[in-house]
């Protein structure tokens, strides 16, 4: 196999390997946009997000991740991956591309120490304006990684869309179809066998449940997270927030609340 057919097959195994870590715990196929639940508002221009691994009540969490994002004009502009000292060479770069309307055109996406792995997506639209592709692809061997296909335009908000991520010489893949509706995720469709995923929002568009897994979320006095736990039979995994606004005021902490987890360690 050539040795950038190696590299393209780390980069899918990579994937799915360093989401699964925090937002997989019992076995529930990978969807990568769901690591971005947080709902933030327009005047966020950068958040911080600490994860803490999965622990059962009684037991310290560890760090395990951080997360910048940064946003302009409340549009994402780029996304920061800080893993956990022992992880330190994956630590990724993603960057995003707008027109002057605000449509996305193409992201970029940078493996610090691991250049070989760096990949880029483009997106296509149609002529109302929507979004109908996305293709990511290797930035050396220039092979397909993965591709979105969407359609079945109910409305704007409304659609669906079919994902694949491909494998060596596209041997293997793994394929879904997400349904969207008002712009919310409802539900996943597997076609090799997993189950179904369902996702379930609060009135102002947060994500409460997906599956087994609830979210409950500690806020700012402008409405935007700065804790989170998330439950799955049991298993809590600790989010802690810091949010910087265009005023210049900043809200939470990325320090791990011990007053925070002790209140949920209390509630077996």
């Amino acid at each position: 196999m050539p040795l950038q057919n190696y590299y393209h097959s780390f980069k899918l195994l990579f994937a799915l390997t360093i989401l699964f870590l925090f937002e997989n715990t019992y076995g529930q196929p990978i969807i990568p946009e769901d690591r971005m639940y947080l709902k933030v508002s327009p005047d966020v221009i950068k958040l911080e997000q600490d994860i803490y691994h999965p622990n059962f009540p009684g037991k310290k969490p560890a760090h395990f991740i951080r997360w910048m994002y940064s946003y302009s004009n409340g549009l994402l502009i780029a996304e920061r991956a800080f893993p956990a000292s022992d992880l330190t060479q994956l630590e990724t770069e993603k960057l995003y591309e707008y027109t002057d309307a605000g449509k996305l055109i193409r992201d970029s996406t940078g493996y610090v120490l691991l250049p070989q792995l760096n990949s880029y997506s483009t997106y296509e639209y149609n002529s109302k304006g929507r979004v109908t592709k996305v293709v990511e692809m290797n930035s050396h061997s220039h092979a397909i990684i993965r591709v979105d296909t969407y359609g079945k335009y109910a409305s704007a908000n409304d659609y669906s869309k079919v994902s694949q991520f491909f494998g060596d010489d596209h041997k293997k893949s793994i394929r879904y179809t997400s349904l969207y509706e008002r712009g919310q995720k409802q539900a996943i469709l597997f076609e090799n066998g997993f189950s179904t995923q369902y996702y379930k929002y609060d009135s102002v568009g947060r994500l409460v449940e997906k599956n087994n897994r609830t979210y409950f979320y500690k806020l700012d006095d402008r409405g935007n997270a700065i804790a989170v736990v998330q439950i799955e039979r049991g298993m809590r995994i600790y989010n802690f927030i810091r949010n910087t606004y265009v005023d210049g005021t900043v809200t939470g902490s990325l320090e791990l609340d011990e007053n925070f987890i002790q209140e949920w360690d209390n509630q077996k």
